[in-house]
């Protein structure tokens, strides 16, 4: 027999009630007194609060009525947290934070990595939990919506896009230093950095990578304009911080027709990207001939040819460019 939604203490109406300007928040936690002082706090602070004890609750709420946040207890009746996000992100537009007793650098990172939006520890502090929570409807507010992605591949959404891709230089030199350090940094470079000036740059952020991001443009000049933000973004933000512990992007911009799903995209342009990626130096930028092609002198922007370089998985050499702001 289904599991329905867990009781809450009298609170918030009911879905059809909901002003849909006020933020939902599903409270999914197996205990009593977790659900009921969460229920009781981020309603006193304007938030249409549900609450469910378990998964298949949860999954119930959030196919009744839209919400927001999704608060996810990390051990809890009828499912992992780790294996319940993929499904959360594949079938719902909803942000994760996952509420988390296990302490450990090793099980938050992998909390992230799975594609929880951030993350605190038991026993926490509800207004830092309410500040997160504000932080990610913030963020969420911001971005641009993810375009519509088709259910089966005879309807594929395919077109042409700018793709940036992005990788950290030196990650796993960085995470054998100090993990919990390279997280937060890199978290931080997400949260105040990279989302917003792809959103400021009309971009959609595709999927994160764990230490890298793909995200995709409609035009060429706003990917490369973007592109220059973060890196220059970037510099700034390393200022003061010592060489060995400098957290720098590689990235790579191909203009190309992809294939658009629900979390990602395909097409051997994708994956050129990728590669172009590879041949970036740590800070720098690398592009394909046909993005050096679109750009214009009023773009702000010049190229450097590098030559004709083999990549991985790329039968033919391509030509490489290098992308530097215009002095």
């Amino acid at each position: 027999m289904a599991a329905e939604p867990a009781a809450a203490p009298p609170g918030p109406a009911r879905a059809d009630a909901t002003p849909p300007d006020v933020p939902t928040i599903l409270v999914v936690d197996d205990e009593d007194e977790v659900r009921a002082m969460l229920f009781e706090y981020l309603s006193g602070r304007g938030y249409a609060v549900v609450a469910a004890e378990d998964a298949r609750a949860m999954f119930t709420v959030l196919e009744s009525r839209p919400v927001d946040v999704v608060l996810l207890d990390r051990t809890m009746p009828g499912g992992d947290a780790m294996h319940l996000i993929p499904a959360l992100r594949s079938r719902f537009d909803v942000g994760v934070i996952l509420v988390t007793a296990l302490s450990t650098d090793g099980d938050r990172v992998t909390g992230l990595e799975t594609g929880a939006d951030d993350y605190v520890c038991k026993p926490f502090n509800p207004r830092e939990l309410a500040a997160r929570i504000q932080t990610l409807l913030r963020r969420a507010s911001a971005r641009p919506k993810a375009l519509p992605a088709p259910r089966s591949p005879e309807a594929a959404d395919r077109r042409m896009a700018a793709v940036l891709c992005a990788d950290v230089a030196g990650y796993v030199r960085l995470m054998n230093q100090d993990e919990t350090g390279t997280m937060r940094a890199l978290w931080d470079h997400r949260r105040e950095l990279i989302d917003p000036t792809l959103a400021a740059h009309g971009g959609r952020l595709v999927k994160n990578t764990g230490d890298g991001f793909f995200a995709e443009f409609r035009a060429v000049s706003d990917a490369c304009t973007a592109a220059l933000a973060i890196q220059a973004g970037m510099t700034a933000r390393n200022t003061g911080v010592a060489a060995g512990r400098r957290m720098q992007f590689r990235m790579g911009v191909n203009w190309c027709r992809v294939v658009a799903d629900r979390d990602d995209i395909y097409g051997d342009g994708v994956n050129i990207a990728q590669r172009l990626q590879t041949l970036a130096e740590p800070g720098g930028i690398c592009v394909s001939q046909l993005v050096a092609d679109a750009l214009r002198e009023d773009d702000g922007v010049r190229v450097e040819a590098m030559g004709e370089r083999h990549v991985k998985n790329i039968s033919e050499p391509i030509a490489v460019f290098r992308l530097r702001r215009r002095d």
